[in-house]
């Protein structure tokens, strides 16, 4: 079965990221003013989250730190067609034939070939991977493909992958090359590793796992995924990624390659747990805003859900008033949300909307993450 098409749009103007901060949310009402105090009297952590105006101790009151938008303010706007240029590559096509400089090419192509054909072998314990789609040059699309790797790989070892055309069997683009070469992060959840090349929109077999100087290759991963264009028409979000951490490129930096883009270095967590008092940090982009003399206008809200724990089949239920920030301007965007120690061990679903001042569109996307000791 193919994988259901992800659909991205480009943004029209990006400015610095802007990260706001709070700790424990506090329940939503149609009625703000209403004092939500705990029938019951209980003040456990599950009961504060939607209780939060039930009498407790000082150190459990919720805290609301200021918006912080300095850091990267010197980024400034940049024009659209930047977005594309920062970030991408034109897309070229690599030959199948094994060459002295890497023997494994022949390998990994007949393993792509073999995933075409539907006669590919299972993989036992198959690598846990991640894409993420930007817009690139000459309407390609800027491919993250990033792993979750178990342990690093030995000496000698190289961690390579081919994304191999399911419309023209003859082109295909290697990953792990020189040229485009996964690196690696360590994260506090794992090992992860990550390459980036701009493709052409299309469906792809893609297969990848470890080679050898002497040309072996061992599959750790396979699948069928189409590659969709970034289109810049109407108002869209990028994928929600739970980041490590984000950082701005220095002057002279390539913006291109792995966990390279807007003008920031972005890596993705390894997992999605989150322990009681860290930082839960988000990175997405708003694309396709409306502009009105050269800048977007657009409001965001987050809004927290959690799935009450110990109840089988519960559903989403929402947790704490929404944060808003209103009038924003730029594509690249961040959030940070302090995760208090008093966090119900429990799944959480962060929903982002977006509200285009400019042009009335809405949208929004969420992200799932699980708080743990």
């Amino acid at each position: 079965m193919r994988p259901e098409r992800r659909r991205f749009r480009a943004a029209a103007l990006m400015v610095g990221v802007v990260v706001l901060t709070f700790a424990l949310p506090v329940p939503a009402d149609e009625d703000k003013n209403e004092k939500k105090i705990d029938p019951k009297g209980r003040d456990d952590a599950l009961t504060l989250l939607f209780y939060p105006d039930t009498p407790r101790n000082e150190q459990w009151k919720p805290r609301w730190p200021p918006i912080v938008t300095g850091e990267w303010d010197d980024m400034g706007p940049v024009e659209s067609t930047a977005v594309a240029s920062r970030t991408g590559q034109t897309a070229q096509i690599d030959q199948p034939a094994p060459t002295s400089r890497y023997p494994w090419q022949k390998a990994l192509w007949d393993a792509a070939g073999a995933l075409l054909d539907e006669t590919a072998a299972a993989i036992d314990t198959p690598w846990k991977a991640e894409w993420y789609f930007f817009p690139a040059a000459e309407g390609n699309t800027m491919t993250w493909l990033t792993f979750s790797l178990p342990e690093p790989l030995a000496e000698g070892h190289r961690l390579v992958a081919l994304v191999r055309s399911e419309d023209d069997e003859d082109t295909g683009m290697v990953l792990g090359s020189d040229s485009f070469p996964f690196v690696e992060r360590k994260t506090s959840t794992g090992l992860i590793a990550q390459a980036a090349r701009s493709l052409p929109p299309g469906r792809y077999a893609v297969v990848a796992g470890v080679a050898t100087e002497d040309g072996q290759f061992t599959p750790r991963f396979q699948e069928s995924r189409i590659v969709s264009r970034v289109p810049t028409d109407q108002l869209r979000l990028s994928k929600v990624l739970l980041a490590e951490s984000i950082n701005k490129l220095e002057a002279g930096e390539s913006a291109a390659g792995p966990f390279r883009v807007s003008g920031f270095e972005v890596v993705p967590k390894g997992s999605s747990a989150v322990r009681r008092g860290e930082d839960l940090t988000i990175f997405y982009q708003v694309l396709g805003a409306g502009e009105q003399d050269g800048k977007t206008d657009f409001d965001i809200t987050y809004q927290l859900f959690i799935r009450p724990p110990g109840k089988a089949g519960a559903g989403w239920v929402r947790a704490g008033r929404p944060v808003v920030a209103t009038h924003q301007s730029g594509a690249a965007r961040a959030w940070t949300l302090g995760i208090a120690p008093q966090y119900p061990i429990a799944r959480y679903r962060l929903e982002v909307s977006v509200k285009d001042n400019l042009s009335g569109s809405e949208v929004s996307r969420d992200v799932e993450f699980k708080v743990v000791e």
